[in-house]
Parts: structure tokens; C-alpha cells; sequence
């Protein structure tokens, strides 16, 4: 009877092991809502792993302290130490695929919501001009013009179209930096493409 206990001890000691790794690794994942961009996303991924893997280290040892207890006082198994970490270590594979799976949801979403406002560094900005083939156009209404293209999209791969015009921005420490566009798609700038849906463009040349 002692050992019937035991080992239903152990099964569900290692069942709620699994459950509350993987769901507190889901949660930690599925409560970060914020567009944080392709680069701050991974950062965030990183942090959050190795805190993961911290924590799991602990509930592990735990885990197994308790697995040892149960394998060798309950179950009396002639290896207990082995057993024990056998079953441990089962709770960790099970639980790694669920985490890279989680890691990757969250990093897809970032990479999603990926804008080149996360790049354009707009406190840094004083001043922006369109250089087209004709003009050279001093933009007037900088805040509106930075939030215009700052919501372009990121677009994965390389882009092949018509560069129009080039967007010139000198920033708050004297340094110049610029991004090529047709109005609707921009770059290659930080070594990606992004667009809108429209142009956005078009209205600053008419100022």
C-alpha cells in the first residue's frame, strides 16, 4: 500500500511539475502585449528565457529533492537517486518544446508589429528634408512628418522599387542620416524595408 502511495505521489508530484512550467512559461510570454519591434522583442525573449531557465533550475532541484524522498523512503527503489533524476528530467523535455514554442509565438508577434518608429529615434531629430530630383524641400511640420512614416510597416526580404526621393534627417548631436523611398516604401534603413499603405509622402511636397 506505502508504495502504491508513493508512486501516485510521484506521478502527480511531476504531472503538476510539467503543468505549471508550461503554463507559467505561456503567461509569461501572452502577458507582454506591447509592440516592442523586431530587435526589442528578441532582447525581451532573451531576458525572459534566462529568467526562465533560473527559476526552472530551482523548481527542478525541488522537484527532484522530492522525487528522491518519495523514490527511495515510499517506493524503495534500489536506485533512487537515478530515478528520481530520470523523472525530473523527463518533466524538462516535455516542457522545452512548449517553450520554444512559446518564444517563437512572441517573437513572430514582435517582428509583426515591427515599425520604423522603432528605429527613427525621433527626440534625436530637429530637422528633415525630401531631396527629390527637382527640389530640396525643408519639412515644416516635423512631428506630423516622423509619425507619418514612422508607422511604416516592416516587410521582410529585400525590396526592389523606384527610389524616388531621399529623406534626409539631421539629428540633435550634428549627425545626418537618410532612408530612400517612393512615398509608400522606405529603405533599406537599418538593413530592412518598410511601407504603408498609401503615400505619405505626397502632402510634404505640396508645403
Amino acid at each position: 500500500m506505502r508504495r502504491k502511495i508513493g508512486i501516485g505521489l510521484l506521478v502527480i508530484l511531476n504531472l503538476t511539475f510539467i503543468y505549471v512550467i508550461i503554463m507559467g512559461s505561456a503567461l509569461t510570454y501572452r502577458l507582454i502585449v506591447v509592440q516592442l519591434g523586431k530587435d526589442k522583442g528578441l532582447e525581451i525573449a532573451n531576458s525572459i528565457a534566462n529568467d526562465i531557465f533560473v527559476q526552472l533550475s530551482v523548481v527542478s532541484i525541488i522537484v527532484l529533492l522530492i522525487n528522491y524522498f518519495l523514490t527511495k523512503k515510499m517506493i524503495a527503489n534500489e536506485k533512487p537517486f537515478l530515478t528520481s533524476l530520470a523523472v525530473t528530467m523527463i518533466g524538462v523535455i516535455v516542457f522545452i518544446p512548449f517553450f520554444l514554442s512559446e518564444r517563437q509565438s512572441f517573437l513572430n508577434y514582435q517582428s509583426g508589429s515591427t515599425k520604423m518608429q522603432h528605429y527613427l529615434y525621433k527626440q534625436t531629430i530637429r530637422r528633415a528634408q525630401i531631396i527629390t530630383i527637382l527640389d530640396t524641400i525643408d519639412v515644416q511640420h516635423l512631428d506630423d512628418f516622423i509619425s507619418d512614416i514612422g508607422f511604416a510597416k516592416y516587410k521582410r526580404g529585400s525590396w526592389k522599387y523606384a527610389k524616388k526621393m531621399k529623406l534626409v534627417f539631421e539629428r540633435t548631436d550634428g549627425k545626418i542620416d537618410s532612408i530612400f523611398t517612393n512615398g509608400q516604401v522606405f529603405g533599406p534603413y537599418e538593413g530592412m524595408y518598410f511601407s504603408t499603405d498609401h503615400n505619405v509622402i505626397d502632402k510634404y511636397l505640396a508645403e
